[in-house]
């Protein structure tokens, strides 16, 4: 998912970000690629014990010592206690959201399992973990299943640092309450970001990338 982001950034705009936060980083099927590109920094958070532990190998493995794996649950408040519905595709579609259209897009992966779960803001989880890291990062990445909205509200002392967001967006329905693309423009104009592309496939999900709108003056003015 994020790797199509540097592919995009690096490869089509010739723009490395110094360092890369990702919410909802999984097993960290990104980490050797972002090492192998020479990201130098990276914040990999991931709340699911299991899938956590696999990404500490991954970070591990690695060997970059500017890269840091957190367990956490990002949302737009600390310390609330919500439920986390686990899903059967080795967790890449758990969520803090309820599945609700998901299960008719992907009838084959099931939400059979619950558990709670406490919440981190991701600018107080960054301040207390990895606050030396964090601030060499200039990029943020969203895999986090209907609730980016949620994980920005919660983020906006970091979002002055950060030059990219990439996220993976849908047009809404596929969790109760989560954010519909349209929506996430909202918001990112209000943060001070504005949509760069979009790529959208036919199960009603895709990928966006937003420029903070001094890296597109920055662009206008060079151009």
């Amino acid at each position: 998912m994020s790797c199509e982001f540097l592919d995009f950034t690096f490869g089509r705009m010739g723009m490395l970000p110094r360092g890369i936060i990702h919410v909802g980083a999984n097993s960290g099927q990104e980490v050797s690629e972002y090492a192998a590109r020479g990201i130098r920094s990276a914040v990999l958070v991931e709340p699911q014990e299991e899938v956590f532990r696999a990404l500490e190998r991954e970070v591990s493995d690695a060997g970059k010592p500017g890269f840091v794996a957190l367990q956490a649950a990002c949302w737009r408040e600390d310390g609330a206690m919500l439920d986390w519905h686990v899903a059967s595709n080795e967790g890449l579609s758990s969520s803090l959201l309820e599945p609700s259209g998901h299960r008719a897009v992907h009838p084959e992966v099931q939400f059979e399992t619950r558990s709670k779960i406490e919440t981190r803001t991701l600018d107080r989880l960054l301040q207390i973990a990895s606050a030396d890291v964090a601030e060499r990062c200039n990029a943020l990445v969203l895999d986090v299943q209907g609730a980016e909205l949620d994980v920005l509200a919660g983020a906006t002392a970091t979002l002055r640092q950060i030059d990219y967001i990439w996220i993976e967006v849908s047009w809404g329905g596929l969790y109760r309450g989560d954010s519909s693309l349209e929506e996430i423009i909202d918001a990112m104009r209000g943060y001070g970001f504005r949509m760069a592309h979009l790529a959208m496939t036919r199960w009603t999900w895709g990928n966006a990338l937003f420029l903070a709108n001094r890296v597109i003056d920055g662009l206008v003015a060079t151009r």
